[in-house]
C-alpha cells in the first residue's frame, strides 16, 4: 500500500465501531476504552501497516547525513571500482 486514504480509514473505523460497541450503561467505561483502542489499532494496521526495514536500511536511518544523492554516488563509485577490478589484468580501463 503506497497511499493512505483518510476517508476510507474513517469509514471503515466507523463501520467497525458500530458493529462492536454496544451502548450499555452497565458496562464500565474502561472496557469501552479498551474495545475502542483495539478496534482502532486493527483498522489502522489494515489501512496503514508497519513495514519491516532491512538491516541495511536501518543503518542508513541511523546516519542522518547519508542522503539519497550521497548513496547514489557511493553506488556509482562501487560499480566503477568493480569494473576496474575485474579488468585489472588488461589495459581496458573504460568507465
Amino acid at each position: 500500500m503506497k497511499c493512505f486514504c483518510p476517508e476510507n480509514f474513517l469509514f471503515d473505523l466507523q463501520q467497525t465501531l458500530n458493529q462492536t460497541i454496544v451502548l450499555d450503561t452497565e458496562v464500565p467505561p474502561d472496557s469501552d476504552l479498551e474495545i475502542l483502542e483495539q478496534t482502532f489499532l486493527v483498522v489502522l494496521n489494515k489501512h496503514a501497516p508497519l513495514c519491516n526495514i532491512s538491516r541495511k536500511q536501518s543503518k542508513v536511518f541511523k546516519n542522518p547525513w547519508m542522503t539519497g544523492a550521497l548513496l547514489k554516488y557511493i553506488i556509482t563509485k562501487n560499480k566503477l571500482y568493480s569494473k576496474v577490478w575485474n579488468k585489472k589484468g588488461t589495459f581496458e580501463y573504460d568507465a
